[in-house]
């Protein structure tokens, strides 16, 4: 007579190692994007090369090929990946808001605190800003969907919403530069919120309060 649970103990083998291949690809994966990551934060972009890539990751130098093409293709992988985990927390956090004002600049001094306690993930941003000028377009996207939501709300008032956007991811990223920089203040982000607000039509007065008010709930 076969040994029965021999064989189901084979044939569970079999059928698992898939799952382990799959789940060996996806650590090697996520060992490369944060390596990528890491790398260009502290080193920039233009000197890291794929050997840097690979021995930050732990992996050999003839695996990565078998991953992505180029740096240039893991980076771009890094940054999707990394802007998208940041924008799912802070919609996270504003979803329930009812007040487009306080939605917008609860996102933006979320996004502050989040490079305030994370340098790392604020110097990635800004060494590929050159590299991907669209680096921000998840952020763009979410920030458009908010202001248009105010808009039909009547909230906010912006002639050429597009020009707004880009003034504002100008301002977002020179404004954390300082930041990282230390040249910019804590409290300076109440008054750089306020400016961005009123970049999108938000009343002058409501744009000063507002600001004070997502501030002083970040600091507690």
């Amino acid at each position: 007579m076969p040994d029965i649970q021999s064989k189901k103990s084979s044939d569970i083998a079999v059928d698992n190692e898939p799952s382990r291949r799959e789940r060996k690809k996806k650590e090697t994966r996520a060992k490369l994007i944060d390596a990528i990551y890491h790398l260009t934060a502290t080193q920039g972009l233009e000197s890291v090369t794929i050997r840097d890539v690979a021995t930050e990751a732990d992996i050999g130098l003839g695996s990565f090929y078998s991953y992505f093409d180029s740096k240039e293709a893991l980076l771009d992988e890094a940054i999707v990946e990394i802007m998208f985990k940041s924008g799912e927390l802070i919609d996270a956090t504003v979803i329930d808001f009812d007040d487009p004002v306080y939605k917008v600049a609860t996102a933006f001094t979320m996004f502050e605190k989040i490079v305030r306690n994370d340098p790392i993930f604020g110097w990635f941003l800004i060494k590929v800003q050159d590299y991907r000028p669209e680096l921000g377009a998840t952020m763009t996207e979410r920030l458009k969907r908010d202001v248009e939501q105010g808009i039909e709300k009547g909230v906010f008032d912006v002639p050429d919403l597009d020009v707004a956007l880009r003034m504002i991811g100008v301002s977002v990223y020179a404004f954390h530069r300082d930041r990282l920089l230390d040249i910019a203040k804590p409290e300076d982000i109440p008054h750089h919120v306020h400016m961005l607000l009123r970049a999108i039509g938000t009343d002058d007065e409501k744009a000063r309060l507002v600001a004070r008010d997502v501030w002083k709930k970040q600091l507690d």
